[in-house]
């Protein structure tokens, strides 16, 4: 199904060697921005260049882990009314793998703010009511020294696709870190159990 939203431009391409402001000064330009990085600047460095363009958002994270730095870094954004609400959306064996991280993360963020699931995908939302961004990306929200990809959309039907997928979870798995198997899978089945058509019907 084709985005009927999408305004057809040719998008932003670039290798940004400097910092996250390139490419948020690139979309101003284009309804999208594909890149790769080198190394310079970290997923939370765009969502903050982004924050500075288009001003006090919501912001919603999908991530496989987290770093504890840019948990941090978030917290700060919240307490200096750049963000107004914050969802992280992470995988459930974060906690495991993290276990010592897991409880500090909640007493930073709220475990309210907070679900789990089987993921691998990377993306964030940030919305605020002239905007409605989606960064797909391959960076997780943490510290990344190494060449990253990703692409920021401007289109309505993009962010509320990937915004329903992580108000399933918050609507539908319990608060904070959770690290039962069944229960994630179980939800995460329910989400595509709502409509059987996974792939693009018109190409």
């Amino acid at each position: 199904m084709k985005s009927k939203s999408f305004e057809y431009k040719k998008p932003g391409i670039g290798k940004f060697s400097g910092n996250a402001r390139e490419p948020v000064a690139l979309l101003l330009k284009n309804n999208i921005v594909l890149g790769f990085t080198n190394s310079k600047f970290s997923l939370i460095d765009l969502i903050n260049a982004l924050l500075e363009q288009y001003g006090t958002s919501n912001v919603f994270i999908n991530s496989w882990t987290l770093g504890i730095k840019d948990i941090y870094q978030l917290r700060y954004l919240i307490d200096v009314n750049k963000i107004y609400k914050v969802r992280l959306l992470v995988d459930n064996s974060f906690s495991q793998r993290n276990a010592k991280y897991g409880k500090e993360i909640e007493n930073i963020i709220g475990n309210e703010n907070i679900r789990t699931t089987r993921t691998h995908a990377k993306f964030v939302l940030i919305e605020n009511n002239n905007t409605n961004i989606t960064i797909t990306t391959s960076m997780n929200l943490c510290h990344n020294p190494t060449s990253e990809m990703f692409t920021i959309h401007q289109d309505l039907e993009i962010f509320e696709y990937c915004k329903e997928f992580i108000q399933h979870h918050f609507k539908n798995m319990p608060l904070g870190f959770n690290t039962d198997n069944e229960q994630s899978y179980n939800t995460l089945n329910s989400y595509f159990g709502k409509n059987k058509t996974h792939w693009t019907d018109e190409i």
